[in-house]
């Protein structure tokens, strides 16, 4: 029943290109944000979360991991998720060499753990794939048409908007 009230829909879109959205698309998208590329504790979020879910073992430090976080400024989700994979897959691809035609009876412990040399080697793989131009771009298409949070709070926000003639 459409007319329902238990019946929501979201509609979420996504475009490198906001720029080129005409203005019924911007009117019919009236909340419309950017979402930034991943900070250093996301970016090493999502190292920790590949690494300690199901069975890829790893020696990575503290120190380590800061290393790869460092190393990854201006990757995206995307960047990240295939760095990490890529990464992942080198004990894979050892344990494949060494094994030769008896690649087939490679069990997981077969399988070294995933260390600091696997990121360095994927990261000649995955680079980020956002320019930083790209970047400026989509925040001052943000200054521009993103959505902004308006409080009124100790900022005067409200009393402003009326001082305003509102």
């Amino acid at each position: 029943d459409p007319a329902s009230a238990e019946r929501k829909v979201l509609l979420v879109g996504a475009t490198n290109r906001p720029e080129e959205l005409d203005e019924a698309a911007r009117r019919r998208m009236p909340k419309q944000m950017y979402i930034p590329l991943p900070c250093e504790r996301a970016r090493e979020e999502m190292i920790h979360r590949v690494l300690t879910r199901g069975s890829i073992a790893s020696q990575l430090s503290a120190e380590d991991i800061r290393k790869v976080v460092a190393k990854t400024e201006g990757y995206s989700g995307s960047d990240m998720k295939n760095l990490i994979q890529e990464a992942c897959q080198g004990p894979i691809r050892e344990a494949v060499r060494r094994a030769g035609a008896a690649v087939a009876t490679l069990k997981e412990q077969d399988l070294r753990p995933v260390v600091l040399k696997d990121f360095a080697v994927a990261s000649k793989a995955q680079r980020a794939s956002t320019e930083p131009s790209e970047i400026v771009r989509y925040e001052q298409y943000n200054d521009k048409h993103g959505a902004k949070i308006v409080e009124d709070g100790e900022d005067g926000a409200m009393d402003e908007a009326v001082s305003d003639g509102w």
